[in-house]
């Protein structure tokens, strides 16, 4: 978690950011839909950055061509490094998974950003994000709360400040790596002496 730095710098647009497979479970269709509303209806000039690869990736592509929605780029797959830039550019992590999930490794690696992530309540989701203090949760497919939800964060600079800065803290204390090793061990030692 320690290698993810925040390196937010001023500039005129608002960034949103996606990470994930590019297919319907993973709720990018949501969240073009999501930031299109934020597009139309808020004061913030706001950018989406898609990063990942998959099924979807073409028509993606095609669509915002189409609908010339010239502020949604569609990067692609790219290395995990290049991910971790992608985290310190953005303001709002949407990753809005819409099946269940065991865990939201995207969803933490944003939060170690200091990046506040507004997703669906589903799953592990909100084992790893407390509403209204580490990240925002919507109810599933309510692309139009997503939207009120990002766009909330967007304009309100010290909210987001605020939320990012406790969820950096709950991910690096909670899902630091040795942390997490030495838990892993504990449950082993427990298990072998029950035997």
């Amino acid at each position: 978690m320690d290698r993810i730095r925040i390196v937010h710098k001023p500039r005129d647009k608002k960034v949103v950011l996606f990470v994930g497979n590019l297919s319907v479970y993973k709720g990018v269709l949501d969240v073009l839909k999501a930031v299109k509303i934020v597009h139309n209806e808020s004061k913030v000039d706001v950018e989406l950055r898609v990063i990942g690869g998959g099924n979807l990736e073409r028509s993606l592509r095609n669509y915002v061509k189409s609908t010339n929605m010239n502020y949604v780029k569609i990067i692609g797959k790219i290395p995990h490094n290049k991910v971790l830039e992608e985290y310190a550019r953005a303001d709002v992590a949407v990753l809005p998974f819409k099946r269940p999930e065991p865990f939201g490794r995207v969803i933490v690696e944003a939060m170690a950003a200091g990046v506040p992530v507004v997703s669906y309540a589903v799953g592990a989701v909100p084992e790893i994000i407390t509403h209204g203090e580490t990240g925002v949760l919507v109810k599933l497919n309510n692309v139009e709360m997503l939207a009120k939800l990002i766009k909330s964060l967007l304009e309100d600079e010290k909210l987001r400040k605020t939320i990012g800065e406790r969820a950096r803290k709950v991910a690096t204390d909670r899902y630091n790596p040795k942390k997490v090793a030495k838990d892993i061990i504990t449950v082993y030692e427990d298990v072998l002496c029950e035997k």
